[in-house]
């Protein structure tokens, strides 16, 4: 029982490792590709065209500086959201 419950618990790790880095190589590419000019920011003229930017623009420019970095773009969608493991 004991070796079924660990097989059972290193699975979802593992499930879960890959969903948040495939995850967060898709926001890689969708920041990358709203960084129009590439400097590392995403200005609100850039994400004109991405009203999930553009409605949560207050919310995800944690510093108030005008512009979203990669990690406050990351906040838009956490590696892992959504997912939900039930054990049976």
């Amino acid at each position: 029982m004991y070796f079924k419950q660990l097989s059972f618990g290193l699975t979802a790790v593992a499930l879960l490792a890959t969903t948040s880095i495939a995850q967060a190589g898709a926001m890689d590419e969708k920041f990358a590709k709203t960084d129009v000019n590439q400097d590392g920011y995403i200005t609100y003229d850039e994400a004109e065209g991405h009203p999930e930017i553009v409605d949560n623009w207050k919310s995800l420019d944690l510093d108030q500086d005008g512009k979203l970095s990669a990690v406050e773009h990351g906040t838009l969608q956490p590696p892992g959201a959504g997912i939900v493991i039930e054990r049976r």
